[in-house]
């Protein structure tokens, strides 16, 4: 948008126009012949007018009272008289500045800080949060914890394609754990408010092979994540002088919320399941992903012994969301 400047704004400075100007003073003190009110506001003009006793060149407006000249001044406004009296507009910025508006996600155009920006409230390629929706692309390592558990002979890893989403057990109440295998499925991005997507499991549930000992078991457990906390991201449990005898998972929901030219993955929700003899051996500290921030277990290590299931290690994944 173009703007311009009217003679009026150049009279601000006391430039341009003056000599239009009916009530000019020459400073000189010649004489400047007008038969208007002196009460009159000259267009734009913001100057003052001052008239004192005994000055010559400028309008009289002495208070006959007390022989005192007045002052006469006027404002950034436009006065004109006519029929129905005095009229008044605002000038606007005495300086002739203007002011753009400000840049704003969902003005259509794509401003510092945005991915996309198509100028609507819909979900589509092109979210409210001028962000695209996360698309998985794949699942990018990050890293793997400390150890549940004691080191075994031959570590393995479980395989899981997806998310890990729960684990099943069999054990021995004379001996502890003695294989474990896990429970996996594949996963998509659901829109859950303004640009806010969270994790969600997706298709069967797939299971991975046991390991550890083929011993007879006296007891199984399946501890699952919740449906409201479906991602598996840390164990815990108990352990006695070599196996463990108890696993404790950490369940939650994965949030995805949108933060400058990409996604921040918050935890929500922390659920915890367990399968195994509680309260059998010593309680071990928590493992997971908290150290590896926006990811998630998506896979393990198992440790073994001669026995059973000697200790745990969470692999930690982030998904590649395509942006």
């Amino acid at each position: 948008m173009k703007y311009s400047l009217a003679c009026g704004f150049a009279a601000l400075a006391l430039g341009g126009c003056v000599n239009d100007n009916p009530f000019y003073v020459d400073p000189t003190g010649a004489s400047s012949s007008t038969s208007e009110d002196p009460t009159m506001t000259a267009s734009g003009s913001s100057t003052s007018v001052a008239t004192t006793e005994g000055s010559t060149g400028a309008p009289d407006t002495d208070d006959p009272s007390t022989g005192v000249g007045t002052s006469v001044s006027t404002s950034t406004s436009t006065t004109s008289e006519g029929s129905s009296g005095a009229v008044t507009t605002d000038t606007g910025d005495d300086t002739g500045n203007t002011t753009m508006p400000a840049a704003f996600c969902g003005d259509g155009e794509v401003n510092p800080g945005e991915v996309c920006d198509d100028g609507n409230e819909d979900e589509d390629e092109c979210t409210v949060a001028c962000l695209p929706p996360p698309s998985l692309e794949g699942l990018l390592p990050a890293g793997i914890s400390e150890l549940l558990g004691y080191p075994g002979l031959d570590p393995k890893p479980g395989l899981c394609p997806g998310l890990l989403t729960g684990i099943s057990i069999a054990g021995d109440p004379e001996i502890g754990l003695l294989r474990v295998k896990f429970l996996c499925q594949d996963f998509d991005f659901v829109h859950i408010a303004d640009g806010v997507f969270e994790v969600d499991p997706v298709g069967p549930v797939l299971y991975g092979d046991y390991i550890g000992s083929e011993a007879i078991a006296d007891e199984s457990w399946a501890p699952q994540c919740p449906p409201d906390a479906p991602a598996l991201v840390g164990v815990g449990g108990w352990a006695n002088e070599t196996e463990l005898t108890l696993i404790e998972l950490q369940c939650v929901n994965l949030v995805l919320m949108p933060e400058q030219d990409g996604y921040q993955i918050l935890y929500e929700n922390l659920q915890e399941p367990f399968g195994g003899y509680k309260d059998w051996g010593i309680e071990q500290p928590h493992v997971g992903c908290d150290e590896y921030a926006g990811t998630f277990a998506a896979d393990f290590v198992v440790h073994t012994s001669d026995f059973g299931v000697s200790g745990l290690e969470v692999l930690c994944s982030e998904p590649d969301l395509g942006i």
